[in-house]
């Protein structure tokens, strides 16, 4: 789903203007990632919860030559299902 599908969604779902829709799905969109910089939980109802999980530097290899490299330590976004997504999907 692209961000203009979400956006038509929301306007079915709520009634509101495009413009609203749109401007709704953005200030959302700076809200969930500004939580998730500070380290924070987003929990989305009926989907799960976001969290940002810290990944161990690893080694690595480049695809194109084959050279080992050294990834380093991070961060990523992760989704932990709410259960009942996580029993729909598995039918």
């Amino acid at each position: 789903m692209t961000r203009n599908d979400l956006m038509r969604k929301l306007h079915e779902a709520t009634h509101l203007s495009l413009a609203q829709s749109l401007e709704l799905l953005n200030k959302l969109g700076s809200i969930i990632a500004a939580e998730l910089l500070q380290g924070g939980e987003v929990s989305i109802p009926e989907v799960g919860k976001l969290v940002v999980k810290e990944t161990p530097a690893r080694k690595g290899r480049n695809p194109t030559t084959g050279e080992a490299i050294d990834i380093p330590a991070g961060q990523k976004v992760v989704l932990r299902m709410s259960r009942d997504l996580k029993n729909a999907l598995r039918g």
